[in-house]
């Protein structure tokens, strides 16, 4: 049986393509704690701009749509590792966990709207992975990409000045609201480039530890 505050693994929707999704998955599995898998929505919520630019429908619908994106993915996860439970509530989440099994998380819940949840684009699957986190009081979040962290903040600031999680917004790599779910306080939070992909278990089990990038360093 597993031990510990649970970790929020948000898994970046570019590394749907990408081959080190196996291995992610499989090191989350494996992972000490209980850990609840966030999904972006990858190509899936690129549809969703693209069609947005086309038709010209509301940030409202999109980022419901959006939301579906995420879910795709999570079905394909769950498709691809059936061990892992596929979980829309907290007591699923809960119940996961009492059978010492990984939940992914399906946001089917919030496509009805939640009061801290602005439904624009400024708000992804980054900012969402911080919500589930203080919903379940988790010990950490660590975000998997597929760019690297640090060569994204040094590229909004070659100087290395100001705040790093500013400096990532500028640069893309976090979503325009993480900053102010990152103030509501959601544990520690550490995002993993390619770099230290085959390092995510160890991350898992010492959030504290020096694995990946700090935005708050």
């Amino acid at each position: 049986m597993r031990a510990g505050a649970p970790v929020v693994v948000k898994l970046g929707g570019s590394l749907m393509a990408g081959a080190d999704l196996d291995a992610l998955l499989d090191q989350v599995i494996d992972a000490v704690r209980p850990v609840v898998i966030v999904c972006g929505g990858g190509m899936f919520a690129d549809a969703v701009r693209a069609a947005q630019g086309r038709l010209g429908f509301s940030d409202g619908l999109a980022h419901r749509l959006a939301l579906d994106a995420m879910s795709q993915f999570a079905a394909v996860i769950a498709e691809r590792r059936p061990h892992l439970a596929l979980c829309n509530s907290l007591q699923a989440i809960a119940m996961a966990f009492e059978r010492d099994r990984q939940a992914l998380w399906h946001p089917v819940a919030l496509r009805d709207g939640h009061p801290a949840i602005p439904e624009t684009w400024a708000v992804t699957s980054d900012s969402l992975a911080l919500f589930v986190a203080r919903e379940i009081a988790a010990a950490a979040v660590i975000l998997v990409k597929s760019a690297d962290p640090a060569a994204a903040a040094a590229t909004a600031q070659p100087d290395g000045s100001g705040p790093a999680v500013l400096r990532l917004v500028a640069a893309g790599h976090l979503d325009a609201a993480f900053p102010a779910f990152l103030a509501g306080g959601s544990g520690i939070v550490r995002i993993l480039g390619p770099a230290d992909h085959d390092r995510l278990g160890a991350a898992i089990a010492a959030p504290e530890s020096d694995i990946g990038f700090d935005p708050l360093g």
